[in-house]
């Protein structure tokens, strides 16, 4: 579905669980709920957009804006966010498997109270981002930067963040038990351990 089809039809909330490619469309609405799958949404804006609830199932986000969306308390299974502005983003308490990041502005974003299972963030901006309580399994970085983001009450054990930007990221000592760095980010994760470093 293009765009001159879904503003003559602008019937949204009809059909959503279609196989449907939304494209250059603009969403201005409050949804009290929507169940979203196969669906493509490729150049769309969100933004002024409010879903009181929504879940989506093996679809796609490419090339769109939503930037300071609410996604919080429901599911995002089976989808991949690609090359979309997310700054400001908040999946508060929801539940996210089987979801790529890949290339995607998450300044700002919200992950707190998450169950993450298979997720993965690939190229993203993830600064100043809050994973704070979250319940991972299989999660991933790769050349993320991921400065001055707040891990707290978050573990990082088995976490690979050899290929990602940590500076200043906010995390209590015993979370980083495990994680997975290289030796000059070992050199920043030790002002955390309060490890003083001295050379002759």
């Amino acid at each position: 579905m293009l765009k001159d089809e879904y503003e003559r039809k602008n019937d949204f909330e009809k059909e959503y669980n279609e196989k449907i490619l939304f494209q250059d469309v603009s969403f201005k609405k409050y949804y009290d709920y929507l169940e979203v799958n196969q669906c493509h949404f490729k150049n769309c804006s969100f933004v002024d957009t409010i879903f009181q609830g929504i879940d989506i199932d093996h679809s796609m986000i490419e090339n769109s804006n939503l930037s300071n969306l609410t996604l919080e308390n429901h599911s995002y299974q089976n989808t991949e966010f690609y090359n979309s502005n997310l700054v400001g983003i908040s999946f508060v308490d929801s539940y996210l498997e089987n979801v790529t990041f890949k290339d995607c502005n998450l300044l700002y974003a919200n992950f707190s109270n998450t169950h993450l299972k298979n997720v993965y963030f690939d190229g993203c901006n993830l600064e100043r981002t809050s994973m704070n309580q979250m319940k991972w399994k299989n999660l991933s970085f790769h050349n993320c930067n991921i400065n001055q983001t707040e891990f707290l009450k978050t573990s990082l054990k088995d976490i690979d963040m050899t290929t990602c930007n940590i500076t200043n990221i906010k995390v209590e000592p015993t979370n980083l038990k495990g994680i997975i760095v290289n030796s000059y980010q070992a050199l920043i994760l030790s002002k955390l351990l309060g490890i003083r470093i001295k050379d002759d």
